[in-house]
């Protein structure tokens, strides 16, 4: 994509394409009255609790997929950019920019007159 206008209006386009999928598989959820079959497993106390659950169960797939969604879009619109559990759990894309270190950094000193 060499025009940058028309791949911003490309990508937000997506991205709603994407969320529109979210909410369809929480409506599918809901329409299966998946929510409702979990909750019958528990004691009736513990009823929210359990939809609870059933809704973190259900998403679970459907926030996986939103995820490699994302990626593929941003891999195919060649949008670059750093992913927080990129390197939160270690992992550099090829794309990321080195942190800058706090090595030579100098401490503020100042007195900060709090009583």
């Amino acid at each position: 994509m060499s025009q940058p206008g028309r791949s911003g209006l490309l990508y937000h386009l997506l991205m709603a394409l994407g969320f529109i999928f979210l909410v369809a598989a929480f409506y599918l959820m809901q329409y299966l009255n998946f929510t409702g079959w979990v909750a019958s497993l528990g004691p009736v106390s513990h009823q929210g609790a359990f939809k609870m659950v059933a809704v973190m169960i259900w998403m679970t797939p459907a926030f996986l997929a939103w995820k490699h969604y994302v990626r593929f879009i941003n891999r195919r619109l060649e949008i670059q950019g750093r992913y927080y559990e990129d390197t939160y759990y270690g992992t550099q894309p090829d794309n990321a920019t080195p942190k800058p270190s706090n090595e030579g950094a100098q401490q503020d000193t100042t007195n900060d007159d709090r009583t």
